[in-house]
């Protein structure tokens, strides 16, 4: 598979939400994208944060279970980056989330949550103030926030919450997650800033076939007609680059793509699978309605298929926009399609 596709040199479709994001800092306010799986959240937290001085981490599958996890991953980044002389007290309290601070305590990994908030906002306002110019820190940017522990969380939110007068004023936070995922501190999280009118959310769009095909162009790949192949891949994606990138490197792996065919990538029907189990009973009916029916599927059909009326199909249809199943009266795209008519049982 030629390079190009494993890792597109140029990132497409995207300058909007790059303005956005630098206004959103400019003004000192948190910024969230929001978007699907391959939509382009992490490169795009990738391109922004290039040239800034920003620590970036991650939140990762399995963080849910293991009480400040994501937090500890953070506060691990920041002193390899910078190390830092910490006062015995602040040591021993941050001690609760890393261990190898103070081996020898034997403290809670819980600890007293005040006492834990004052170590790490002293610990970032340290880093902040060093006069090494290449370990001072301006923003920190949290990908894959879903992923994140409900105590991490809660404890982000009372960092970026802080006194606009603390230790912390100035620092910047740009935060990603996949839109109706993650724990009840997440959503709270982002309720509290929106509250205070201190949150910029950014949902991210699929690319148009324009853009789609930049992309195709930006390969580099002469076998890739752009304008014959851009509006067949977006509608067989809906414009999502992970999808389009998968499905042309299956496509040239076997051979599809000389016969005109587009494959359906296996790691990508996981992807969407895995969207389809976090849905509601009922959105799922209605996502499976839609597939069985095909073209001839409409409000009316499935207020008689399912034997409800309308209006109680409202909050399911709504559900399956925002996880970008449906769009308007139709699947958001073929991928979709192929996989809620999978998960229709046989019989």
């Amino acid at each position: 598979v030629p390079v190009t596709v494993l890792r597109p040199p140029r990132m497409i479709g995207r300058a909007r939400e790059l303005a956005a994001l630098a206004e959103a800092w400019s003004q000192g306010r948190a910024a969230l994208l929001l978007g699907e799986p391959g939509l382009g959240k992490s490169r795009l937290l990738a391109e922004f944060a290039a040239g800034r001085r920003v620590l970036g981490v991650q939140g990762r599958p399995g963080d849910a279970g293991v009480p400040y996890a994501t937090l500890s991953r953070l506060l691990r980044s920041l002193l390899e980056r910078t190390p830092v002389e910490l006062p015995a007290p602040r040591r021993t309290e941050l001690a609760r989330l890393l261990p190898e601070l103070a081996p020898t305590l034997p403290l809670p990994a819980d600890g007293q949550r005040l006492l834990l908030q004052g170590a790490v906002e002293a610990l970032l306002a340290q880093v902040r103030a060093g006069s090494d110019p290449g370990g001072a820190l301006d923003g920190i940017a949290i990908d894959d926030l879903h992923f994140a522990d409900e105590a991490s969380v809660e404890m982000l939110q009372a960092l970026i919450c802080s006194d606009a007068a603390g230790p912390l004023a100035g620092l910047r936070w740009t935060l990603a997650q996949r839109p109706g995922e993650g724990s009840a501190a997440a959503a709270a999280l982002r309720a509290a800033l929106e509250e205070a009118q201190a949150l910029e959310v950014l949902p991210l769009a699929p690319l148009t076939v324009d853009e789609m095909a930049a992309l195709i162009d930006s390969l580099g790949l002469p076998e890739l007609d752009a304008a014959q192949l851009a509006p067949q891949l977006t509608r067989h994606t809906g414009g999502n680059p992970l999808y389009a990138l998968e499905t042309l490197k299956q496509g040239l792996a076997s051979g599809l793509l000389r016969q005109g065919r587009l494959p359906t990538p296996t790691n990508v029907g996981a992807l969407i699978e895995r969207r389809l189990k976090q849905l509601s009973e009922r959105a799922l009916a209605l996502a499976r309605v839609a597939a069985i029916a095909g073209v001839d599927f409409s409000i009316a059909l499935a207020e008689e298929v399912m034997g409800v009326r309308a209006v109680e199909l409202a909050d399911a249809w709504a559900e399956l926009e925002a996880a970008q199943v449906l769009r308007e009266n139709a699947f958001a795209h073929d991928l979709v399609f192929d996989a809620v008519l999978r998960s229709v049982p046989a019989a």
